[in-house]
């Protein structure tokens, strides 16, 4: 159920989210899952990577957006006024080459099939596997509902250059 004190704005769906939200929901499908990833050479701040993505979802609106369609005349989106996420931080270091390879790998395949609930969930997630003293693979997974991927440079940017302020 969602607090109508954190409803920052209820906006119609576009057509095209509106595609995507029927057959999200009519065959529960990962066709709109969108996952990124690559690999950091360095040291991390895992604390520093949360407060950065969190400064994100509060820089845009659609980051912090459910889409509900139970007992409405039509699906809306919903922007919420404040929504915090947590980093999904695992250390894997202990694995071999191989071992690591096959993990990011599995890791990726449940995250997807995981999916999102489109009704309440945060649509956007950041992964941290650290593969190394100084090696790390970040996965970004979220629903193209949200955003398509030129967006997606502009997020990624912002996050970075928040980062860099922590």
């Amino acid at each position: 159920m969602l607090n109508k004190e954190n409803v920052k704005d209820i906006y119609t769906l576009s057509p095209m989210q509106k595609g995507m939200f029927f057959h999200s929901l009519k065959e529960r499908t990962t066709a709109y899952f969108e996952q990124m990833d690559f690999t950091i050479i360095g040291q991390l701040k895992i604390s520093h990577l949360e407060a950065s993505f969190n400064d994100v979802l509060k820089k845009y609106d659609v980051l912090r957006t459910v889409f509900l369609h139970k007992g409405l005349n039509q699906p809306m989106q919903v922007v919420l006024k404040e929504r915090e996420a947590e980093v999904h931080y695992r250390d894997i270091s202990h694995l071999s080459g191989v071992e690591t390879s096959s993990y990011v790998e599995k890791f990726k395949q449940e995250d997807r099939e995981r999916g999102f609930d489109l009704s309440k969930d945060l649509l956007i997630r950041l992964s941290v596997l650290q593969e190394g003293a100084d090696t790390y693979h970040l996965i970004w997974s979220f629903h193209h509902i949200l955003f398509d991927g030129w967006c997606l440079g502009f997020i990624v940017n912002d996050f970075f250059q928040s980062y860099s302020r922590h």
